[in-house]
């Protein structure tokens, strides 16, 4: 099963320790965290270890795959050569999986790793979305969303999903999918999409708020000094008058303008 699968309701239970009881979507979740472990692991430069034998050499590397390749695993070969950053193996194995045959999740997951979701027949993604609109699989679906680019829909499926575990006391995964959220790069493209809108409607306040909510400060800088002069003609918009002051660094002219807001109670 490809690792986008994490939220698929199978009534498999294993037991782990001291008599526990894991779901499908613990042991995936335990999983995906193993993977970025690991991950961090080889990336590190800690040297507070040195003399210790590493948690990812050639002996690990090799060990498994040879487990894997006599297995015939291939899509768990592309996951395993994709987690140690070898692109040439991930590569053949993600082709000699699809070429064996694979499900529409695994299929998108194998070219999600490769970043190449444009070679992913259209009727495999049609059924894929089919697959994942039952409401248990709205955290899947939203993953699956944004790595199409379909940022809304994404963000919608999200909160959607985190919403429910939330209300089923499943704290653990509406805390792990929250967190995937705020690392999905899926607030940064909502913004973006708010200064496109922004632009179009010619409104220059809420253009320069997603600038800065976007950290491209320079940006709003340059845009509100070229509106300089619709600035000063809206005399009544304080809060334009400040950030004019602030791009030119006119302290003096800033302190005027707090001291307008002020007055008004703001």
């Amino acid at each position: 099963m490809a690792v986008l699968c994490l939220d698929c309701h199978n009534e498999t239970m294993i037991k782990g320790g001291f008599g526990r009881k894991l779901d499908f979507e613990q042991i995936v979740l335990y999983r995906d965290d193993w993977y970025r472990c690991v991950g961090n692991a080889r990336a590190s430069n800690d040297d507070s270890h040195d003399d210790d034998e590493p948690l990812h050499d050639a002996t690990f590397a090799t060990t498994i795959a040879e487990i894997y390749r006599e297995a015939e695993n291939y899509e768990a070969l592309a996951r395993h050569y994709n987690l140690i950053g070898n692109v040439e193996l991930r590569d053949k194995y993600v082709e000699l999986a699809i070429e064996k045959g694979c499900d529409p999740e695994t299929f998108f997951y194998l070219r999600s790793i490769q970043q190449k979701t444009e070679l992913i027949p259209e009727s495999v993604l049609k059924e894929l979305f089919t697959a994942l609109s039952d409401k248990g699989r709205r955290l899947a679906r939203g993953r699956f969303q944004n790595k199409l680019g379909k940022h809304v829909e994404a963000t919608s499926d999200y909160l959607e999903g985190i919403t429910n575990r939330l209300a089923q006391k499943r704290y653990f995964t509406a805390a792990y999918y929250l967190k995937e959220l705020s690392q999905s790069g899926l607030i940064d493209r909502l913004f973006e999409r708010a200064l496109h809108n922004a632009e179009e409607r010619k409104d220059l306040w809420w253009q320069i708020r997603a600038l800065e909510e976007l950290g491209r400060y320079d940006d709003a800088r340059e845009l509100i000094l070229k509106n300089e002069a619709e600035i000063l003609r809206s005399e009544d918009n304080l809060l334009f008058r400040e950030l004019l002051a602030l791009a030119k660094g006119d302290r003096a002219e800033w302190l005027e303008a707090r001291k307008a807001i002020a007055r008004t109670g703001n």
